[in-house]
């Protein structure tokens, strides 16, 4: 964030473009499991069913639409690339704002 703010600040047009794997999207394991931490190897043991994937989406939703508007008040555009656009589709919309004819097939 700091760094797009810099460079709309040094009057460049910035553009973020933010890549969302389909599982970050909508996480494919139900019941039972254990996630660890990349970063830190600390582990947590979920149960996961449908209430849990609503809370963690209406979460990420939340998390995505104050992540442009904190791109869009620094003057910097936010483009959210989707599962399953091409990339000449994406790099249009980055280049022209014109979204993707392919409609995306989960969005905020």
């Amino acid at each position: 964030l700091l760094a797009a703010h810099r460079l709309a600040t040094a009057r460049h047009e910035t553009t973020v473009v933010h890549v969302l794997a389909a599982d970050e999207l909508t996480p494919p394991v139900t019941g039972e499991t254990s996630l660890i931490d990349s970063e830190t190897g600390v582990g947590l043991d979920l149960v996961i069913d449908a209430q849990a994937v609503a809370q963690y989406r209406a979460r990420l939703a939340g998390w995505i639409r104050d992540l442009r508007a904190r791109f869009k008040k620094r003057g910097v555009r936010y483009v959210q690339a989707f599962p399953g656009h091409r990339p000449r589709d994406v790099l249009a919309e980055v280049l022209t704002g014109a979204r993707p004819a392919k409609a995306a097939t989960w969005s905020y």
